[in-house]
């Protein structure tokens, strides 16, 4: 007989109780490049993993890493001289070096959803990485993100929203900061006005009509390429830092009109740098950053319900150690199935952050930060991984 306690644990309502985390996280952490199982517990260190820099898994479990130079410090922001990039797969008991990639500094990296492709922005370079050829095409601009076939494509110029379809190459601009008007109507017909109300052309004047006073947000895609999601700051203007008002669009990408989530309100800081859809579609990652001073531009990282549009924070005071604290958010990443994401951050006291004796940044090792996977219905924190940098999710 199964008792009332256990039935009541695993059922709420009726509803069953969330599967716990499953799949693969890759990180940088004490030892490297390595690969956690979340079935099971068991940590795998990659070979010639142990100066890694950045680590990236793709969707299929080939593993790229970029390892620091001898005699080079490692750091968790991939900052630094690079030897090489290698590269390992399952069951990553051997690996390879990447020519195409030798001495680069990566910033970015993100795969196309086969994983046959590795967009990278290095130091040197943007541009589309094919491992088994070894080819490194130079590309203008990264792709903010893909459908889930791959054959559907958006990204985001300096005055522009796009997207494109892979095969045939033709494009579509969704949105032209040159051309406001689409957005100003979207606003107007906000189901919450005055959510959005300091962005109507009434309160903020001629602003728009300057294009420096603009930022656009890389575009997010959902899943089955019916939508695609950017933020913006409407040509309101922003501070030396980058900080202002940002408001969150959404294009149906078969009628290309225009939607504001008035619901969601505006938020204050810089446009979100990572702003990913959720594989099942139902929500939106976004995390942003606001600069408080030279040893403070710390983020937040909300996740918002797409047919409610409620929101709510998933790193500062989740994460153990992150309230009222300054941070460094280093990864965000949904789980395969988009029930969780996990976060990466370091926290600290900016008053304490600056080095004692020349005044330059403290190096923070990826020891010293912590992951946590973060329920996405909730917000709670499920499971915490003590330093780990460079995440990365696959099944």
């Amino acid at each position: 007989m199964i008792s009332s306690r256990l039935v009541f644990a695993t059922f709420v309502l009726g509803v069953p109780a969330l599967a716990a985390p499953t799949g693969k996280i890759g990180f940088v952490g004490a030892k490297g490049a390595q690969i956690l199982n979340l079935q099971n517990g068991a940590v795998r260190s990659l070979p010639q993993g142990a100066r890694a820099t950045t680590f990236t898994l793709s969707p299929q479990g080939t593993a790229i890493y970029f390892v620091a130079a001898p005699g080079a410090k490692p750091s968790s922001d991939g900052s630094g001289t690079v030897a090489s990039a290698m590269q390992s797969s399952v069951p990553y008991s051997s690996v390879k070096v990447l020519p195409g990639l030798r001495s680069q500094i990566p910033y970015s990296q993100d795969w196309s959803p086969g994983g046959t492709t590795l967009y990278i922005a290095t130091d040197k370079v943007t541009g589309a990485f094919v491992p088994v050829t070894g080819r490194l095409t130079p590309l203008k601009s990264l792709p903010g993100s893909f459908d889930a076939t791959g054959r559907t494509m958006t990204y985001s110029s300096e005055n522009q929203v796009l997207v494109r379809n892979i095969a045939s190459g033709q494009e579509r601009v969704l949105f032209d900061i040159r051309k406001p008007a689409p957005m100003f109507a979207a606003l107007k017909a906000a189901k919450y006005p005055k959510k959005v109300e300091e962005f109507l052309p009434t309160t903020m004047g001629d602003l728009s009509s300057e294009t420096r006073n603009w930022q656009l947000s890389s575009p997010a895609m959902a899943p089955d390429g019916s939508r695609l999601y950017f933020a913006s700051n409407v040509g309101s203007g922003f501070g030396a830092a980058g900080n202002g008002s940002f408001a969150l669009f959404a294009v149906d990408l078969k009628t290309y009109k225009l939607a504001v989530l008035s619901q969601v309100g505006t938020n204050f800081g810089r446009p979100p740098h990572i702003f990913q859809v959720s594989p099942d579609g139902q929500r939106l990652l976004m995390a942003s950053s606001v600069h408080a001073s030279a040893a403070d531009n710390s983020c937040f990282v909300e996740i918002i319900d797409l047919l409610t549009q409620k929101s709510r924070e998933v790193f500062l005071g989740v994460l153990p150690g992150s309230k009222d604290k300054a941070n460094f958010l280093n990864s965000a990443v949904w789980s395969p199935d988009g029930k969780y994401v996990a976060v990466s951050g370091y926290f600290y006291d900016p008053a304490k952050a600056m080095d004692d004796y020349n005044g330059s940044w403290a190096e923070v090792k990826p020891t010293q930060y912590t992951t946590g996977i973060v329920d996405a219905a909730t917000g709670k924190l499920v499971r915490t991984i003590k330093g780990a940098t460079n995440l990365s999710w696959i099944k």
